[in-house]
């Protein structure tokens, strides 16, 4: 089955955990992550879907960033209380 499939038939959001290959004619294959999220009409019924596709290499990119600034304070650039406590036990 495919996300969009998923989505309108268990009316619900659904998140491809494994990456997905995009391959396009004269490109570097592309892996992504792709969420498909089912959208209701006027009458509650379940006709569209909304599909977002996300290279992983730049979610891995912002997964790093997120982590590093959750460890570091963001004026000085050095290790935070979180950290330092971490180090320490």
């Amino acid at each position: 089955m495919t996300p969009v499939h998923d989505a309108l038939t268990k009316a619900t959001n659904i998140e491809v955990s494994e990456s997905l290959l995009l391959k396009e004619r004269g490109a570097e294959p592309m892996s992504l992550a792709v969420s498909a999220f089912p959208m209701r009409d006027a009458m509650n019924r379940m006709q569209k879907c909304l599909v977002i596709f996300r290279p992983l290499s730049e979610a891995r990119r912002v997964s790093s960033r997120l982590r590093w600034q959750s460890m570091h304070d963001t004026l000085a650039g050095l290790p935070n209380r979180k950290s330092l406590v971490g180090r320490l036990q």
